[in-house]
């Protein structure tokens, strides 16, 4: 038998994939930012004090209602987010079945084909996954929100120190979006490499 060659990893796919689901966190963190900035300006007197309402009722209702109508708006968002991770399925799926078929030539010196009916429930899994994390970035997002709109109005923010206080969402948001995409590309790889060993059994 010849020597085992390694299969390589689909790292310039996770890197862009990484930046791909950035793009779509950064667009989800700016409706939901610019929501919020909103709601305060409408529950602040905009004078040199920014004094804000006193009933708490009536600002917290402000906040709410910019979060569901944010909600609203993400529609065309997440079905390019959707349209991303199919798009990305299929990337990794090929390169994999490259990568491994390079592998039994190099090894075996022959290629072996199997009918792989399952890949597309497989494929379809992981972008149902795939999706369920990306809507957790509003959630997550709304959250510490929330907690900044709190803080401003109860201290009588100024409109630049609260844009202040709630710009590290981009960050936070794109972090995440990066792990996302480490995470599920790995998985991914793992499960078709996992699968397609059995199929051949190896």
């Amino acid at each position: 038998m010849r020597p085992r060659k390694k299969q390589a990893y689909p790292l310039a796919i996770e890197q862009q994939y990484a930046a791909r689901l950035v793009e779509v966190a950064n667009t989800i963190s700016r409706s939901y930012i610019d929501a919020a900035l909103d709601a305060y300006k409408a529950t602040a007197r905009m004078d040199n004090t920014a004094e804000p309402e006193p009933e708490p009722a009536g600002w917290m209702a402000q906040f709410f209602a910019a979060m569901l109508a944010a909600e609203k708006r993400l529609g065309e968002t997440l079905t390019h987010a959707r349209r991303v991770v199919k798009q990305f399925a299929g990337r990794t799926s090929d390169f994999h079945k490259r990568q491994f078929h390079q592998v039994l030539r190099a090894t075996y010196g022959v290629d072996i084909f199997t009918n792989e009916a399952w890949l597309l429930d497989e494929l379809a899994a992981w972008e149902a996954a795939n999706m369920a994390l990306i809507k957790s970035v509003p959630q997550q997002t709304v959250i510490k929100l929330q907690g900044a709109f709190i803080d401003a109005v109860r201290n009588g923010k100024s409109l630049p120190e609260v844009k202040a206080l709630v710009k590290d969402v981009y960050g936070v948001n794109a972090k995440r979006a990066e792990l996302i995409a480490r995470d599920q590309i790995g998985k991914l790889n793992g499960q078709l490499t996992a699968i397609r060993q059995q199929a051949i059994g190896v």
